[in-house]
């Protein structure tokens, strides 16, 4: 009650400055949060130390096929963090795309290391043996895979190809 009707006015004052300032800075981030890649972009930009943030950034490129790009990314997070069993993953796949399967499969055994039983990382080394026409290792990748995963419907899927081939 000690406050007379200046003061009020002058906290309201400094509230809607206050209120002002950060409606500004929000609307200036909106262009930030328009884009995956733009908000990847802006991350790295304030924290270039971030193995998440590469890897997320790496994931846009790859979205976008730019994949020579999101392979550097993936490295560069897993530099920063070598147990990124995701950016290990992921990098196996671009390995994959390009025919390199030997290096896919280096990928996704490292990847199994740190993170063992993994239907994604079997899946993929299954559908590698696929494209190498190893039927037996598909079938025994693949089989680990659907123990891990029994819902996934390409695993199942890639496992039945490879019977029927075999």
């Amino acid at each position: 009650r000690g406050r007379g009707p200046r003061a009020r006015a002058a906290v309201l004052a400094g509230l809607a400055c206050l209120a002002a300032a950060l409606g500004l800075r929000a609307a200036a981030r909106v262009t930030v949060w328009s884009s995956g890649y733009a908000l990847a972009a802006s991350g790295l930009a304030t924290c270039p130390q971030s193995a998440h943030l590469h890897y997320g950034m790496g994931r846009q490129y790859a979205a976008r096929g730019e994949f020579d790009k999101a392979l550097a990314e993936y490295e560069t997070a897993l530099a920063i963090d070598p147990a990124y069993y995701e950016a290990l993953s992921s990098a196996g796949l671009l390995f994959q795309r390009r025919g390199d399967f030997d290096e896919a499969l280096r990928r996704y055994r490292r990847t199994l290391q740190i993170k063992v039983g993994l239907a994604e990382a079997l899946r993929n080394m299954g559908s590698v043996h696929l494209a190498k026409r190893d039927f037996p290792a598909a079938i025994r990748v693949l089989e680990a895979a659907s123990a891990a995963d029994p819902k996934d419907p390409e695993i199942q899927s890639d496992l039945a190809a490879a019977y029927a081939q075999m």
